[in-house]
């Protein structure tokens, strides 16, 4: 079972578990698991996996290095050695046939959805192009986690579910709905019409929708909008420029 299986069947696990809150949860439980997996996956994505490991915006002392390490895993959008290879030729090739995920030509739907494209899309197998995160390939730690990925994702799912089954919620499968949906949204609808830089509504609950501004300053960790996720990293990040 190649990378892209695993990776869609994981999704699709996630969102098994997003309907299952709905019948297990009570109200309050449920918005408090949602909030809680919103603030991580904002960490998780936008933060970790986007700025931090694939564009080196910011840099950051070891402890939280490994804190955004964990949350870019639990973003359940593969290791950080695949989402930057992918990720930048999505920079390089924007909107272009060989832009892995763009809504023009592989379909809003298989975008909005990224587990209809590992699973049935048939993309190129995103272990077997690692071009673009050659820097990474030097990092032990890159390699071990993704060699290890899924192993990882299991381990503290079932740490989670050994603690108090209700902790899968907020620190698991909402976290890592809040990256899904947004990379969803963003990926989608920033590029449908041709990357339009005003999707306040994006950022405001993604950290992500300013994204012609992102292309264009790709270096840089803040989004030109009063995003909470400017002053985190304004917070942990150790080059204070």
């Amino acid at each position: 079972m190649n990378v892209n299986t695993k990776l869609g069947l994981l999704h699709l696990f996630i969102w098994i578990g997003v309907i299952s809150s709905f019948f297990i949860l009570s109200l309050t439980e449920l918005l408090i698991c949602m909030f809680i997996g919103w603030v991580l996956g904002l960490i998780a994505q936008p933060v970790a996996m986007h700025r931090y490991f694939t564009h080196r915006a910011f840099e950051t002392n070891r402890f939280w290095h490994h804190f955004l390490l964990l949350h870019a895993i639990l973003a359940s959008e593969g290791s950080p050695l695949i989402y930057k290879s992918v990720h930048i030729k999505h920079h390089r090739y924007t909107d272009q046939e060989s832009d892995p995920h763009s809504p023009t030509h592989m379909g809003a739907i298989h975008t909005f959805f990224p587990f209809l494209r590992f699973l049935y899309s048939k993309p190129e197998n995103v272990e077997t192009n690692l071009l673009y995160s050659r820097d990474l390939l030097r990092d032990t730690q890159h390699t071990f986690v993704n060699e290890n990925y899924f192993k990882i994702h299991f381990v503290y799912f079932a740490t989670l579910l050994a603690i108090n089954p209700i902790l899968v919620y907020p620190f698991y499968i909402f976290t890592a709905w809040t990256a899904i949906l947004g990379g969803g949204f963003v990926n989608t609808f920033c590029h449908i019409k041709g990357r339009p830089d005003d999707v306040w509504i994006y950022t405001a609950l993604f950290a992500d929708g300013h994204h012609k501004y992102h292309h264009d300053n790709a270096s840089d960790y803040r989004q030109p909008f009063p995003i909470w996720t400017n002053t985190f990293i304004k917070l942990i990040k150790s080059n204070q420029h």
